[in-house]
């Protein structure tokens, strides 16, 4: 399963000479947490979240026409459109991040954004096809009936 089958397209960005405050509005506007900020070529360069914005830039008394790449804090970590999406999960999960880049596996352009609540969707429209499955070949034991042998206790 590629990531690429999954992510949410066309994620909102912005330039890194965009204002803070120019990035809030866009956040507001697009009804998003999280925008990713990118070169000319839409190549990730950072992602600046809701959060970010409360407690890096309000907290400290950053001037709201500051450009946003005066905020960004290291690289962004993403992950190849091409790659699976427990790699995604596995990064997100290992570095703490609500949310992941996805980028073109060719171009390194962003191609997508993946967040924890589409994994979370994802997991539960895979448990809910697997417990389909099961309803269609053990229907006897969803009745109480015994269609499968019990286990253990004998000897």
């Amino acid at each position: 399963m590629p990531i690429r089958d999954y992510c949410r397209r066309d994620p909102v960005t912005v330039d890194p000479g965009d204002s803070i405050q120019d990035v809030a509005r866009r956040m507001e506007s697009a009804g998003v947490g999280c925008i990713v900020v990118v070169d000319e070529a839409r190549r990730p360069l950072g992602v600046v979240t809701d959060r970010d914005l409360a407690l890096r830039v309000l907290r400290r008394g950053t001037d709201p026409g500051t450009a946003v790449r005066e905020v960004l804090e290291g690289s962004p970590i993403t992950v190849s459109d091409a790659a699976p999406v427990t790699v995604a999960a596995r990064f997100m999960r290992d570095r703490g991040l609500r949310r992941i880049p996805v980028v073109d596996s060719d171009s390194g352009a962003i191609a997508g954004i993946m967040a924890s609540d589409d994994l979370l969707q994802l997991v539960a429209s895979e448990l809910d096809a697997c417990a389909a499955v099961v309803r269609e070949q053990f229907p006897a034991d969803l009745r109480g009936e015994r269609a499968l042998p019990a286990r253990g206790g004998g000897a």
